[in-house]
C-alpha cells in the first residue's frame, strides 16, 4: 500500500510538472512563423526597407513590389507575413528572440552593410557621462502606417561603460492618429527591454489606442552587465486605408539615480565617435 502511495505520489507530480510547463508555453497558432523562419523574412524585410531609403523610393507600388519579392522568395503570402508580425507583437519575448537572430545575423555581413545596419538600427554611439543623457539619434518624427516597411519602428542599442546600477530608462514619444482613432482590436504595441549578458531581461510593454505621450520606464537590476536595450512599436494595418501614425518629441532619456531635476543635464549622443560593439 505504502508503495502504491508513493507510485500515486509521483504520478501526480509528473502530472501537475507537466501541466505547469504546458501552461508556461505560448501557444503559437498553425498560420504563424517559426523564430527562425520570422527570423529570416524579418532580415530580408529590414534589407529591403534599407534599400528603399537609400534609393529614395517613394512610390507605393515600388515598395510593395519589393515586398512581393520578400514573400516570394519565402514562399509566404501577405496575410501570413501580417498574422505572424500581430502574433509576435503580442508576445515580446518571442519577438525579441527573433530580433536576436537577426543582429547576429546582422554582425556577419560584410563592413560597409554594417555600418550602414548600424546607423539604421540606433547602436548606441559611446556616450558621454552625465545625470540624464539623450540616448535616441534617430530622427525625433517618424510616420507609421499599414503598409509594408512603414508598420514597424524597431531600434537596438548595444551599452557602453556609463550605465550604473539603479539606472532608469524613459522611452517616450507622443502619438498622433491621424483620420480617426486606431481600430480597437488591432491597436499599436509599444516595448521596451533590457537584456543582460546572462541572456537574463527585463521589458515592460503597452497597447496605445488614443493620442498623447506615451512612456515606457524600465529601471536597471541586479541581474547583470547590460548588453542591449532594445525595443519597438507596432502599429498594424488599419481597416480604413487612410489612417496613419504620426510620432513626434521621441526620445530615450537615461537617468542616473540620487540626482535633483536641478542637477540633471539632458544631452545629445549625436557628435559622438563610433559604435561600440559587444561581442555576444
Amino acid at each position: 500500500m505504502r508503495k502504491n502511495n508513493k507510485l500515486r505520489s509521483g504520478l501526480l507530480t509528473a502530472i501537475m510538472l507537466l501541466l505547469c510547463l504546458s501552461a508556461c508555453n505560448v501557444r503559437r497558432p498553425g498560420m504563424v512563423l517559426s523564430n527562425s523562419q520570422m527570423a529570416d523574412v524579418l532580415y530580408d524585410y529590414h534589407m529591403a526597407k534599407s534599400m528603399i531609403r537609400e534609393n529614395g523610393v517613394g512610390n507605393d507600388e515600388m515598395k510593395q513590389a519589393y515586398m512581393e519579392f520578400v514573400y516570394q522568395k519565402h514562399n509566404i503570402t501577405e496575410e501570413v507575413f501580417d498574422s505572424s508580425l500581430a502574433w509576435y507583437s503580442r508576445n515580446p519575448d518571442a519577438m525579441m528572440s527573433v530580433y536576436d537572430q537577426i543582429f547576429k545575423r546582422m554582425d556577419k555581413v560584410n563592413t560597409d552593410i554594417k555600418d550602414r545596419i548600424a546607423e539604421r538600427d540606433n547602436q548606441m554611439t559611446a556616450s558621454i557621462s552625465g545625470d540624464s543623457v539623450n540616448l535616441w539619434t534617430e530622427p525625433p518624427m517618424q510616420r507609421m502606417s499599414g503598409r509594408p516597411f512603414e508598420n514597424l519602428l524597431s531600434f537596438k542599442l548595444t551599452a557602453d561603460n556609463y550605465y550604473e546600477y539603479d539606472d532608469t530608462l524613459h522611452w517616450s514619444m507622443n502619438y498622433h492618429f491621424m483620420n480617426g482613432a486606431p481600430d480597437a482590436s488591432r491597436p499599436t504595441v509599444m516595448m521596451l527591454q533590457i537584456w543582460y549578458d546572462r541572456d537574463s531581461m527585463i521589458s515592460t510593454q503597452r497597447t496605445v489606442l488614443q493620442d498623447g505621450m506615451q512612456t515606457l520606464t524600465l529601471q536597471n537590476d541586479s541581474l547583470g552587465v547590460i548588453k542591449t536595450v532594445q525595443g519597438f512599436v507596432y502599429y498594424p494595418r488599419q481597416e480604413d486605408s487612410t489612417r496613419f501614425l504620426l510620432l513626434d518629441n521621441i526620445s530615450l532619456i537615461r537617468r542616473h539615480p540620487a540626482r535633483t531635476e536641478a542637477e540633471d543635464s539632458i544631452r545629445d549622443t549625436r557628435p559622438l565617435t563610433r559604435p561600440v560593439r559587444v561581442s555576444r
